[in-house]
């Protein structure tokens, strides 16, 4: 399913996406792109035996694991504070999540927390470790203290339901 995928988007794509047909081409085949610009690879796996294994610093992930519900165990604080080990000092964090508890769990590792909008896209959750400007930062010490019963998701609370 994957290379047809892969297939429609080198077929039917907009020429915008010309410049990157081959670093799509590249992943779909090999999980791994490299250039003088970046490093991408693709890791097929339990994310959490993967993430400590990474040993260069990342400066983007993007977190689209399953749903909190469906998945708990990859939306913890303890889970966050593994990809907070392998991030650089700059590093962004995207996810379509927006729940508190997500976003607990992120601020507990030191992110700051801001909210993407744009129109004709639901909203979602950009966390950073150094402050961005341009985009709407997400108060959370005021969070916390407008709803002191939010709390982060913890590992302890998942542990019988590895589901990922």
């Amino acid at each position: 399913m994957k290379h047809c995928y892969v297939l429609w988007i080198l077929l039917f794509s907009p020429p915008e996406f010309d410049s990157l047909k081959p670093i799509i081409r590249a992943i779909s085949q090999n999980l791994y792109y490299e250039d003088v610009q970046c490093k991408i690879e693709i890791l097929l796996g339990d994310a959490r035996e993967s993430i400590p294994k990474i040993k260069e610093p990342i400066d983007i992930i993007y977190q689209d694991a399953f749903s909190p519900a469906h998945n708990p165990l990859l939306w913890t604080r303890e889970h966050f504070t593994s990809i907070r080990a392998i991030t650089k000092d700059d590093a962004i964090l995207t996810t379509y999540s927006i729940a508190a508890s997500i976003r607990l769990g992120l601020y507990e590792n030191g992110f700051y927390i801001f909210i993407h909008s744009a129109k004709l896209m639901r909203k979602s959750t950009v966390a950073s470790l150094a402050m961005l400007e341009g985009i709407e930062y997400i108060d959370m010490e005021l969070k916390k203290i407008r709803n002191p019963t939010a709390k982060s998701m913890r590992d302890e609370e998942y542990r019988e339901t590895k589901r990922y």
